[in-house]
């Protein structure tokens, strides 16, 4: 049976608009930078910060070059590049998510496999003959 629904479309996405900064308090930004932004390079900063003593970033003793340049660049890859049209944080946590699940599923339930089925009814044998 065929379904017959009509998709709508729905303009709402439009009210979705990230925050820009231009400027913070009287310092004016070089480039616009957007929320998201910020927290990824606030995130990935601490992240540099507390890996300074692990190889490979032992190796330098850079402070801009490990505290700033690499969060900045990480943060503008996140920020700019789409897998399968989605932002890569969205694109690892489906692939996480599709190696932490069970493989055989149907309609997302496990499937028990190796279990013995009983079949208790008669099957009607039908001869049939053409003329």
């Amino acid at each position: 049976m065929e379904d017959n629904y009509k998709k709508i479309k729905s303009y709402t996405g439009i009210w979705n608009v990230e925050m820009v900064l231009h400027a913070i308090g009287d310092l004016k930004l070089p480039f616009a930078v957007t929320g998201s932004q910020i927290v990824w390079f606030v995130v990935l900063m601490l992240i540099m910060i507390t890996l300074n003593d692990v190889p490979p970033f032992n190796f330098t003793q850079s402070v801009l070059f490990k505290d700033i340049a690499i969060p900045f660049a990480l943060t503008w890859f996140v920020s700019k590049k789409t897998f399968d049209g989605k932002k890569p944080y969205s694109f690892l946590l489906s692939i996480i998510s599709y190696y932490a699940r069970r493989k055989v599923t149907t309609k997302q339930r496990a499937v028990k496999l190796n279990q013995r089925f009983i079949i208790e009814e008669e099957i009607p044998i039908i001869r049939t003959t053409r003329r």
